[in-house]
């Protein structure tokens, strides 16, 4: 990093991984944003007890393992309602991967919270056809979303 003549505006940061900690602390340092990316409970509890939680820009609330759609849906909760226990009060984008990728979307929308949806988390679309590009999974959204 000292060689980067242009930093970033923010970085995305998985809390599963073992250095996570020191790189949201250095990150922020530096002027960097953080979006600290969990998927585990262990990566919520882990991130609450970090002293740099509050300089981050959001949580990414990234259940991108878990293959069951209920049992994503109550993952995603559990892992919102530990930073809401702990008062972490930051912006939470949440989102899904493959089959959990729309209910999660759907959660998002319901609680009023971003969401991130493209090629790179599935190529469904909520009817099961296979979407030409990332357009056709942004028109579906909206289609999901009118008259909220």
């Amino acid at each position: 990093m000292g060689d980067w003549t242009v930093l970033p505006d923010y970085v995305s940061v998985n809390l599963s991984e073992d250095d996570a900690g020191d790189i949201i602390a250095l990150m922020t340092a530096k002027g960097i944003g953080v979006e600290a990316g969990l998927a585990t409970l262990a990566d919520a509890h882990r991130f609450v007890k970090l002293a740099s939680v509050k300089n981050c820009l959001r949580v990414l609330v990234e259940i991108d393992f878990e293959k069951d759609v209920a049992t994503a849906l109550r993952l995603a909760d559990a892992i919102m309602r530990i930073l809401a226990d702990n008062r972490v009060g930051l912006p939470i984008l949440l989102h899904g991967f493959e089959e959990t990728m729309w209910p999660l979307y759907r959660k998002s929308v319901a609680l009023g919270v971003d969401a991130r949806l493209g090629f790179e988390d599935g190529i469904l679309l909520p009817d099961g056809r296979i979407a030409a590009d990332n357009h056709d999974i942004i028109a579906a959204a909206r289609k999901l979303t009118q008259g909220r």
